[in-house]
């Protein structure tokens, strides 16, 4: 490794721009498009096994879907069962991570009857972004 850049952060990017920056100004509508995007991940996140529908099966198979409306603020990740929707929320852009997260909280809600939870194929890019081919989520 050469070299490793580190961009500014949204508040040195604000402070810039407070300060007259042209660079950081011209930052300034993708900085509020990610805070926006921010607060709305907040609100409408997956947080709690809580938040989740009672669902009737002995055996669950959650699926994990992508959806968009081709607008930038309507990237949406969809958790359905048995093809019923239990859940959306903001999908995250190399979202594997979130995937996991989401598992763990499945499996304390639904216990024993979680069988397995797989991304379909139209879901993949966003779940993967650059790293499609680096690996696979577990997906049971």
């Amino acid at each position: 490794m050469l070299l490793i850049v580190a961009y500014p952060t949204i508040d040195e990017t604000k402070a810039a721009a407070a300060r007259g920056n042209p660079r950081a100004i011209a930052e300034m509508p993708n900085v509020e498009r990610i805070e926006t995007f921010q607060r709305r991940l907040e609100r409408e996140q997956l947080k709690d096994a809580a938040q989740l529908p009672d669902i009737e099966g002995d055996r669950l198979e959650f699926v994990w879907d992508f959806e968009s409306d081709g607008e930038a603020n309507a990237r949406n990740t969809v958790i359905s069962v048995d093809g019923r929707v239990i859940w959306t929320e903001p999908a995250i852009w190399e979202g594997a991570d979130r995937f996991v997260a989401v598992k763990a909280i499945l499996k304390e809600k639904y216990g024993l009857r979680f069988a397995s939870f797989t991304p379909t194929d139209g879901s993949y890019l966003y779940l993967y972004g650059d790293m499609v081919g680096h690996g696979d989520v577990a997906t049971d």
